[in-house]
Parts: structure tokens; sequence; C-alpha cells
């Protein structure tokens, strides 16, 4: 009997990957067959595989044809939103950016992170309230102490490289994306593509988001500055997001030696398990911090744009308002002379778990997501009416080959590109970097061993170039 199939898109490597391979783990446990690959590429090739249930992870106007090709090629379709990891205090404008309303109705099932995201989304979508399910995400349980160790040896390699370090992460892809124009913004964007109109509520809401990322933005030459001088033998690594500009980073830390810049395929999880303190602003990373037990800064300074924060960032982190602030709570630090108030509060712990458990269903170390998710997954029948198509050594290397050969096309046809249209190709290039065989395998034996298991009875195959299957042969 043919196993059930789940496809699991993967966007950004260094983001997702581990959490991937954690579902595919789970699922391969319950007798399922997982195939992890980059959306496109489950597009491309949704009549080469055998009908199964197609997971997306944004369901906003881009997805459209995808997920009617997809279901017409005989999948079945669900999904969560990849960036509910947090959520803004003002959700409406989040909902209407990511979640097209004709595209929702076209799923089995919608798995939210937590209690904010469901009752909003029953509250806007009530006649699909039935199929929206309090799961939470695999992003979460990958933090959990039983499987974080899976990112110690990415640890190891970073503290042996870098020493001691304190962190600070870029987010500020709103006025900071190399696939905007220069002097561009996500508002401007976002109006070009007809998302949202000037004036609006959606809209304005999206300039007061500029505005505070504008107020952090233009603090940070400073910030680094007095840094520097303050702290000469503390290094100081900047770790930009992945879709922002370099260049404004490398021109504000000019001359100031203990200060660096790095951009490389590792999962940001691991900088900040390699880290001593960690500095964001309004940043999902804070959340990730706080889960894998790290001091975090959240340096956020628009008092007067409160209701831009993000729910959880503020709640988990130590606040600071100014660069003085910022400068003062990190001397602190140093010096040993900082304590957490609610580490050693009852009172404050209580609050800290009613809050994070209200956004993440499974921050509980006794629930998983993916055990949530296949409850519901179960109740789904796919009509299995054909098989992968049969690849043999032949058509798989000619594929590969064809694989290779457009992207040599695409590097001489780079040449004769736009600025901005390089700098989004360069982009692409970097989401995927490092996701091979040998990198999927490596590290879902990590996940296999932190589950204790053997990882006699795993299998990976690679299906098509590029798109790898898991399965327990014991099931």
């Amino acid at each position: 009997m043919k196993k059930k199939r789940i496809y699991l898109m993967i966007e950004i490597k260094k983001r997702e990957l581990e959490a991937r391979l954690y579902f595919a783990y789970i699922a391969s446990l319950k007798g399922y067959s997982v195939v992890i690959a980059n959306k496109g590429e489950i597009w491309l090739k949704r009549n080469f595989l055998r009908p199964g249930i197609v997971i997306f992870k944004s369901l906003g106007p881009n997805n459209t044809k995808l997920i009617d090709d997809i279901k017409k090629a005989g999948h079945e379709v669900v999904a969560w939103d990849e960036e509910a990891f947090v959520t803004p205090k003002e959700i409406s404008f989040f909902v209407k950016k990511r979640i097209l309303k004709e595209n929702l109705l076209k799923l089995k099932y919608f798995f939210s992170w937590g209690e904010i995201e469901y009752e909003y989304l029953c509250k806007e979508f009530p006649e699909f309230k039935d199929n929206i399910i309090k799961t939470g995400n695999s992003r979460v349980d990958i933090l959990k102490k039983k499987f974080s160790n899976v990112l110690d040896h990415e640890v190891n390699e970073i503290r042996e490289k870098c020493g001691q370090f304190t962190l600070f992460l870029g987010n500020f892809p709103s006025i900071n994306n190399f696939y905007y124009d220069d002097g561009e913004c996500m508002s401007d964007v976002l109006h070009k593509q007809g998302t949202f109109k000037k004036g609006g509520k959606e809209n304005n809401y999206v300039l007061r988001n500029e505005k505070s990322m504008k107020d952090v933005f233009r603090l940070l030459p400073d910030f680094f500055k007095k840094y520097s001088k303050k702290f000469p033998d503390n290094t100081l690594i900047i770790r930009p997001h992945p879709v922002e500009k370099i260049e404004p980073y490398v021109k504000m830390i000019s001359g100031l030696k203990n200060i660096q810049i790095i951009s490389d395929d590792r999962n940001a999880l691991s900088w900040i398990k390699a880290s001593d303190i960690m500095i964001s602003s309004n940043c999902t990373t804070s959340v990730e911090a706080f889960l894998l037990e790290r001091s975090n800064i959240n340096f956020f300074v628009s008092k007067d744009l409160k209701d831009q924060e993000f729910y959880l960032p503020s709640i988990v982190s130590t606040n600071t308002n100014s660069v003085e602030e910022t400068i003062n709570l990190l001397e602190n630090i140093y010096n040993k002379s900082f304590s957490n108030e609610f580490i050693n509060n009852s009172d404050k712990i209580d609050i800290h778990y009613k809050n994070v458990k209200r956004a993440l269903y499974n921050y509980d170390e006794n629930i998983c997501s993916v055990s949530e998710m296949l409850i519901h997954l179960d109740k789904i029948n796919v009509n299995n009416n054909r098989d992968d198509k049969k690849i043999n050594k032949i058509f798989f290397y000619y594929l590969f080959l064809r694989s290779h050969l457009g992207r040599l096309k695409r590097k001489i046809s780079f040449i004769f590109k736009s600025k901005k249209d390089k700098r989004t190709e360069k982009y692409l290039r970097k989401k995927m970097i490092g996701f091979d065989f040998k990198e999927v395998t490596k590290k879902l034996k990590l996940i296999i061993q932190a589950g204790k298991k053997d990882k006699k009875n795993f299998k990976v195959k690679e299906l098509i170039p590029k798109i790898f299957c898991v399965e327990n042969i014991e099931k």
C-alpha cells in the first residue's frame, strides 16, 4: 500500500530547513511519505509527483495560479502563514496582505500558530471557521530543548570562528529592501501592486510601520559608533535581514574595528544560540532568542507608535528606547550587574507563559504542532490514481543537466539585466544555497538522533533534482 504523501514547501533554507525536517521526521514516524522542495519546484513538477497534500506557507495573490494548478494535478491543499510567528497588534494589515479569501476557501484546512491568529481569522472569514485549526508550527518545536541541539554543530563552528560576541539582527526590509529601487519603501510597492489604496487604514498602518523602522535605522550609525568606542574589547556582529541591502550597514561601520557584518547560509537560530546577547527591533528573532533562553534586547524607539509593535517581542525582551539606554544596558550585562527581572519572579513567569501561549499554541513542551496537524491531515482523502513518474538514472541526470544549463543561461542573461533585476536575482539565488542531498541527510540525522530513533530506519531519496523524499522504512 502506497504511503500517504505530504509536500512541504521551503522558501528560505537557512530559516526553514530544520523545522521542515522536524516535520518530516514526526510525520514519517506516523507512516507518511514527506517531500521537501522549493515552492516553484513542487509547482513545476506537480504532474510528475503522485497526488498528496501540499502545504502552502502563504495565500497571497501570487499563489492563486499555483494553488489552482496544483489542485488540477490531483493534489489537496492546506496552509499556514509562515510570517505569523509574530503577529502585529494591528493584525488586519497583516492578514489582508498575506491571505486572499479566494485562496483560503480552496483549502481543506488552515493551521494557525495560536489563539491570536485563530481569533482574528475566524472573525475575518467566518464561513471558513470550522477549518481553521490551532496547531502551532514546527518552527517552535525545533526550538524546544529536546531538539534545539540539532543546531549545535553550527553553533560550535560559529563560536570557534568568532569567539564571544553580541549579535545585532537587522529587521528593516520595509525601508532597506534590495528588491526596491533607491528611496522606495514597502508602501510604494504595495500601492503599485494595488494591494492597498493610499489613505486607507491598511496603507496608513504601513506608513507608520515604515516610520517606526526609520526611527531606529537612522540611529544605528550613532549606536555602532558609541558601541565601538565604549566596548573596544567586545565584538558586535551585524547580520542583516535576508532581503536587506548590505551597503548601508557597510557605510555605518566604516572604520569600526570591533564590528563586522556577516551574511551566510546558516540558520539565524544558530547565530542566536552562539551569541552572548542579541539585539533586534520588533523582530521574530527576539521570540526565538527567548525560546532558546538567550538574553535579548528589543531596541524600539517610537514611543508614539506602540501600535506598530508585534505582539510578542516587547513581552519577551528587555526593551530600550534610545542609543544611550541600549549602551547602558549592555554595560550592565557585560559587567554582570543586570538581572532579567522576570526570571526570578513567579508572577512575571506566569504572565510570560500566558502571553506566549496565546500567540504560540505549541509553546508547551508537551504539544507537538506536527502531531496536531496530522490529526486533521489523516482525514483528507487523496485520489491516489498515479505513482511518481518513473525517473531512471538517465532521465534524472537529464533533469539535473537541464537545471544546470538553466542556471548557466541565467548567469549569462544576468549580465544584461537592470540593477534592480540583478539585486533580485542575487537574492533568489541566496535563498536556497546549500539545499542539497548532503545537507538534507546531515540535518535529518541530527533530528533523528535528538528524537532517539535509529537513523537506519529512515531513508532520504532525491526523487527529482532538488526534490527530497523522507520516509520511515519501518512503517
